[in-house]
């Protein structure tokens, strides 16, 4: 009896269609900054450390994160009129050790002010195993000066050891709020502006020691002051001490989203939810016989 109840039942499992894993993207982490402090669930504010992007980060001062209109604004100051005083401040937020994921969409809508020598970026880190370049670096947006475009850019090994790194350069109305993104699968990470694709890089046109399949990456917002990079490109050089100590620098950031790809379920058809009922009503009629 348990045998032919079993073969029964089996086929009732068989006549409803499988679980199918598809692609149905869903929101896995937003934060939208419409409170008045920090999530420290989430966020962590960076402090000073050796790299140049690094070297001027406060991670306490509260004149340099404001809370306003439903957005976070990281900031940059210089406390004194002395330009050759480099008593420079910044503020930056990530989400080590809180909050990484490997593969999905990420969407950041900010704006920024233009000042030379300042440099405010959105960018990914590896959450383990963070040699550089080797463990790879991924910037959704990285801004110098006056520039009206930005930089969207990998960083890698390449195969012989040497730094690597894949970018694009495009054009932006700097003065309005911009979504900058990503979307990270296998083998494949596009940039985007507005939604819109601006490059895709894979291992075949990148580096075939690709470091971004087996490890997950977490998320850093910083409004950065100096460094090599940005104060020797384009027509002025070093940093406008005058501006910064005047009005400083500010980035805004509306919000942050990340979403990933989740199995989806199909919805059962007729014939299977038929099917399925029945054999389950034949397994009850052939139970209730033996019982007489």
């Amino acid at each position: 009896m348990f045998g032919f109840s079993r073969k029964i039942f089996l086929f009732a499992l068989l006549a409803v269609p499988a679980a199918a894993f598809g692609t149905d993207r869903q929101l896995v982490f937003s934060d939208e900054f419409d409170g008045d402090s920090l999530d420290g669930s989430t966020w962590t504010r960076i402090d000073a450390g050796t790299p140049e992007w690094r070297r001027y980060m406060d991670a306490t001062s509260s004149d340099l994160v404001e809370f306003r209109d439903g957005r976070i604004v990281l900031k940059g100051t210089k406390d004194t009129a002395d330009a050759s005083a480099a008593d420079y401040r910044e503020a930056g937020i990530y989400s080590l050790n809180k909050f990484s994921f490997r593969y999905g969409k990420v969407e950041i809508r900010a704006r920024f002010d233009c000042v030379q020598g300042v440099w405010p970026a959105l960018w990914m880190m590896p959450q383990n195993g963070n040699t550089w370049p080797s463990s790879g670096e991924i910037d959704i947006m990285e801004h110098l000066n006056y520039q009206g475009s930005v930089y969207q850019t990998l960083h890698f090994c390449n195969p012989d050891g040497s730094n690597g790194s894949a970018g694009t350069h495009p054009e932006i109305v700097k003065t309005v709020f911009n979504t900058y993104g990503i979307e990270w699968e296998e083998n494949v990470i596009r940039f985007l502006i507005n939604d819109v694709v601006t490059a895709t890089y894979t291992p075949e046109n990148t580096t075939s020691a690709w470091p971004f399949n087996d490890k997950e990456f977490y998320l850093i917002l910083s409004m950065q002051i100096g460094g090599n990079w940005v104060e020797n490109t384009g027509a002025n050089q070093g940093i406008d001490a005058k501006t910064l100590y005047a009005s400083g620098a500010k980035m805004e950031i509306d919000y942050v989203r990340v979403w990933q790809d989740a199995p989806s379920v199909p919805e059962p058809s007729a014939f299977g939810l038929f099917a399925g009922l029945g054999a389950l009503a034949l397994v009850a009629a052939r139970r209730k016989r033996k019982a007489r």
